[in-house]
């Protein structure tokens, strides 16, 4: 995995969360929602909030034959990972949204009654042309932390030189503090590169200024929705 080591980003720290509506709150209250992947459906607040249909009704609809007659026996069940496992869905006509346990896990792309294409689905939140991405602590804080250092997912291409092209951007990170928690947004703007490559593979080390030491409050990615522990 490379990284980068020399950016430092500058926070403007809030002290308190704000509640944004839907179902699954986010401790931000510009939260815009889609799914991870670059390029992935953007989700309404309707679409959070849970599936308009649970799995029978679903599949009483054409939408619904259509779907499972392509992954249920069909060209589409050697790579099915969002609709043999979803429980409820929610039809927009050419895209429909599946769920497990309430929460958006995948879509489905729908022309003309095919099923053109398909994908897994981690609401997150995005803010103008930038993503939310995953991020992990470099190391373990200790109680006594001011300066939390942190690994941003990013992506790089092998270039011409030894150096790889970095081809994302860290645009923004967001920090919300509390007497429980310390939540910490990372936003990532994807750059062009050469062969059209989205770039793997690579970190950016981001440092986090904190308004108080970490004292045992619980570390949350806020770019996810809802919010979670950060990975790694």
């Amino acid at each position: 995995m490379r990284r980068s080591t020399l950016l430092v980003v500058t926070m403007t720290l809030l002290a308190s969360a704000c509640a944004a509506p839907g179902t699954f709150p986010s401790p931000f209250d510009d939260s815009v929602a889609a799914c991870s992947v670059a390029g992935g459906p953007g989700l309404s607040d309707e679409d959070l909030a849970g599936p308009a249909l649970d799995r029978d009704a679903f599949l009483t609809t054409d939408t619904g034959r259509a779907v499972a007659a392509f992954f249920d026996g069909g060209p589409g069940e050697p790579e099915d990972f969002v609709f043999g496992p979803a429980d409820g869905f929610t039809d927009h006509g050419d895209l429909v949204f599946a769920y497990v346990d309430g929460r958006p896990s995948g879509w489905i792309e729908i022309h003309d009654s095919d099923v053109r294409a398909w994908g897994g689905c981690e609401p997150v939140r995005v803010s103008g042309d930038a993503v939310a991405r995953r991020w992990r602590p470099a190391t373990e804080p200790s109680p006594e932390t001011t300066r939390l250092t942190i690994l941003v997912d990013g992506g790089a291409c092998v270039g011409k030189e030894e150096e790889p092209d970095v081809v994302t951007e860290v645009t923004a990170v967001e920090i919300v503090e509390s007497d429980d928690t310390v939540t910490i947004a990372t936003f990532v703007r994807q750059r062009s590169a050469l062969g059209g490559c989205a770039g793997v593979g690579y970190e950016h080390e981001v440092a986090v200024d904190l308004e108080r030491p970490l004292d045992g409050r619980r570390l949350l990615d806020g770019g996810l929705i809802p919010p979670a522990p950060p990975g790694g």
